[in-house]
């Protein structure tokens, strides 16, 4: 009974030792204000300008984490990633112009994140759903890397 005890108190404060490791990787906090910013993207409640400023300031943050050496070079490399493919999310390209450069980065990326392949030739509704799936996937894959530092 005594030694159960004993064993409880362990995984307690051991799990809030861990917590508080977890958190305190700088790659948290962006992580978090990023997917912030992604579901207000697609709930339609961030508008071009403040979408893109938001990206800027993440960037900013990040670079600067990066160049203290707080940031590990891989984690920047997947969060830039990141930031780039919501970034070319929020460009008005009215003529199309940019096209075969959104459906290759896209592309790219949704293969990288979640193994499928994006169809830039789908209907609108499919691409956006995978690319959202993508970028989730992503976001929880570079969070799992920072929970396990």
């Amino acid at each position: 009974m005594q030694k159960a005890k004993i064993l409880a108190a362990i995984i307690v404060l051991s799990s809030a030792s861990l917590g508080a490791l977890q958190t305190a990787h700088p790659g948290v906090k962006l992580l978090e204000n990023l997917n912030a910013l992604f579901d207000r993207m697609s709930e339609g409640q961030i508008s071009e300008s403040e979408g893109t400023a938001a990206l800027d300031k993440l960037m900013d943050q990040a670079a600067a984490l990066r160049e203290s050496g707080r940031l590990e070079a891989a984690f920047m490399k997947r969060f830039h990633r990141l930031l780039l493919v919501l970034r070319l999310s929020f460009i008005t390209d009215r003529k199309g112009i940019l096209r075969p450069l959104v459906d290759r980065e896209f592309g790219s990326f949704v293969k990288d994140a979640t193994g499928k392949t994006y169809d830039p030739e789908a209907g609108a509704t499919q691409q956006i759903a995978l690319f959202a799936e993508a970028v989730n996937a992503e976001i929880l894959s570079l969070y799992g890397t920072v929970r396990e530092k």
